[in-house]
């Protein structure tokens, strides 16, 4: 039976020679499965803008996800936000979105770009509602819109730094205006309609990077929310308790609709043995600070256990760029995870003895402590569903 969820993800580089970005991004999923998204970008670029957006955000987040009311919240917000002297406005801008199970979202937007919102590939106006707040400040307008998203649906917000990107040049002497961002997203989807919600907004990113000449001109973010059938993989690692066990972590792996990865020695042996299948380490993967991986047939890829399982710890810990700059096989598997949506996790709880070793380094640990760790992160940082069976 297909599953349905909402992807979130989203990439970013800072204004060139500064150390963090003046944009922040935030999105957590509430206790009723609704999901709450916030861009907000802080006025300038650097350590200042940084601490702001991140203050805007933060408290969009908390409102939204709480049901106070949107005037309330955007009141409340504007009135905390101190005034620049010199330009008199709020040193933050923001967007924020809280999308309902059923697709039914609620948008609160201050001063940002506009969201995009795409069906079928085809952009669809948003009608936003200009409501005015009084603030101790001076009167400020905020929009407010509510709409409904159904499966394929996407929706894209960004600072002004990617549309502004390419300024003043030749090909774009007025910025990469919004009308080149909707027809460059139309051309991507075109050719990838099941793009990732992390790849499109990536390739966003890189395309305004690429107009400021590879050194950006303002701190440039774009978020991508998609909505879409839910893409499935499998991670079988460690022998199960009992060898009566094997057949059932096989069949389990065998039968699974998605993509399949295979973690342990042990456990690629059992699996290959039983479904008569040939183990061939990868050749290209020779170079790297953890055991090469392997090909099997029916498995998207084959790696080794304990070492590997820290490695991916590590990078999912990291920031986005740090997954992208290696190709071995925690490279492969973490992101073959991030772009799932579903990870089921299937963990043998046989004592390997050679983790008990006193003499070995503390952070090899358990198999499941490592696999716990990994889903709590994949669960809380990027939101994805996680089931994981002992057996």
């Amino acid at each position: 039976m297909k599953e349905f969820i909402f992807e979130i993800d989203y990439y970013n580089v800072p204004k060139y020679k500064q150390v963090v970005s003046g944009d922040s991004f935030f999105y957590t999923k509430t206790k009723g499965n609704r999901i709450v998204a916030t861009l907000a970008d802080g006025l300038g670029s650097g350590i200042k803008a940084n601490v702001l957006s991140q203050l805007t955000a933060s408290m969009t987040q908390k409102f939204m996800a709480a049901d106070y009311d949107y005037l309330q919240t955007a009141q409340t917000i504007l009135e905390t936000l101190p005034v620049c002297s010199k330009r008199k406005i709020s040193y933050s801008t923001f967007t924020s979105v809280k999308i309902s199970p059923n697709g039914n979202t609620r948008i609160l937007d201050y001063d940002n770009p506009e969201l995009l919102w795409f069906r079928n590939n085809e952009y669809k106006p948003i009608i936003l509602c200009n409501v005015d707040i009084d603030t101790l400040h001076t009167r400020k307008i905020v929009k407010y819109s509510k709409i409904k998203l159904e499966v394929g649906d996407r929706l894209i917000l960004f600072s002004d730094g990617l549309v502004q990107s390419g300024i003043t040049t030749k090909k774009f002497p007025l910025g990469w205006e919004v009308e080149y961002v909707k027809r460059f997203i139309i051309n991507t989807v075109n050719k990838d309609e099941n793009i990732s919600a992390r790849k499109l907004s990536k390739l966003l990113v890189d395309k305004a990077l690429q107009n400021d000449n590879g050194k950006a001109h303002d701190d440039i973010t774009c978020a991508v929310v998609y909505y879409k059938v839910a893409r499935k993989v499998i991670l079988v690692t460690g022998p199960p308790s009992t060898h009566e066990k094997d057949k059932y972590i096989v069949e389990e792996f065998k039968n699974f609709e998605g993509k399949k990865i295979i973690m342990g020695g042990t456990t690629s042996k059992i699996i290959s043995k039983q479904l008569n299948e040939k183990i061939e380490i990868d050749l290209d993967d020779l170079h790297s600070d953890i055991p090469p991986a392997s090909k099997m047939k029916s498995a998207d890829i084959v790696a080794e256990g304990m070492l590997t399982l820290n490695k991916i710890i590590s990078l999912l810990n990291g920031a986005p760029d740090d997954r992208i700059k290696g190709n071995d096989a925690a490279y492969k598997i973490c992101n073959m995870l991030l772009d799932s949506d579903i990870i089921h996790f299937l963990v043998g709880t046989a004592i390997n003895p050679a983790h008990q070793n006193p003499n070995m380094p503390v952070e090899m640990g358990l198999r499941r402590i490592s696999v716990n760790k990994i889903a709590e992160i994949l669960e809380n940082k990027f939101l994805k569903k996680v089931e994981v069976e002992y057996v």
